[in-house]
C-alpha cells in the first residue's frame, strides 16, 4: 500500500512537472506572439515614415519633370541646384536629357521602396513563422501531458478505484 502510495506521488509529481513545461511552453509562444505584433507595429510605423519620405521626393520629381516638360524638350534647361537633392545633376543640360534621368530615378526611388517593402515582409513572416513554431511545441506538450493522467488511474487500489474517466 506505502508502494502504491509513493508511486502514486512520483506520477503526480511527473504530471505536474509537464503542466509546468506546458505552461512555460504557453508563455514562450505568448511573447513570440507579443513580439510579432511589435514587429508589425514597427514595420509598419516605418512604412509610414519611408513611404512620407519617397512621396514627397517623387512629388519633386513630378514638379521638376512638368517644368522641364513646359520648355519643350530640344532646349537646354538649367536646372538650379537646390534640385540636387532630387539625385539628379544640375547645371545646364538638354531637357530630353533631364526628362530621362527624371525617368530613371523615380525608378530607382520606386524600386528602392518596395524592396525595403519586402524586407519588411520578410521579416514580419520569419517573426510570425517563430509564433507558429512556438504554438506547434506547445501544442505538442499539451498532447503529451495526458499521458501522466492516464497513467495514475492504475496505481489506484481496486477496494477504493478511482472514477471513471468520462468519453466524449
Amino acid at each position: 500500500m506505502l508502494e502504491d502510495v509513493k508511486e502514486l506521488a512520483a506520477e503526480n509529481e511527473k504530471l505536474e512537472a509537464k503542466m509546468v513545461e506546458v505552461a512555460s511552453a504557453q508563455n514562450d509562444a505568448m511573447q513570440a506572439n507579443y513580439d510579432y505584433t511589435n514587429s508589425q507595429l514597427q514595420n509598419a510605423r516605418e512604412t509610414r515614415d519611408d513611404y512620407k519620405n519617397v512621396s514627397w521626393e517623387l512629388k519633386e520629381l513630378d514638379a521638376l519633370n512638368a517644368w522641364t516638360t513646359s520648355v519643350g524638350n530640344t532646349q537646354d534647361v538649367d536646372v538650379p541646384r537646390s534640385w540636387a537633392s532630387s539625385g539628379l545633376d544640375t547645371g545646364e543640360q538638354e531637357a530630353r536629357d533631364l526628362l530621362f534621368d527624371i525617368a530613371r530615378r523615380r525608378g530607382e526611388i520606386n524600386r528602392d521602396y518596395e524592396l525595403r517593402n519586402m524586407n519588411r515582409r520578410i521579416e514580419n513572416l520569419e517573426k510570425a513563422r517563430i509564433v507558429a513554431d512556438k504554438q506547434r511545441t506547445t501544442a505538442q506538450k499539451q498532447l503529451q501531458a495526458p499521458d501522466g493522467h492516464l497513467k495514475i488511474p492504475h496505481l489506484w487500489p481496486p477496494q477504493n478505484p478511482p472514477p471513471k474517466w468520462s468519453q466524449r
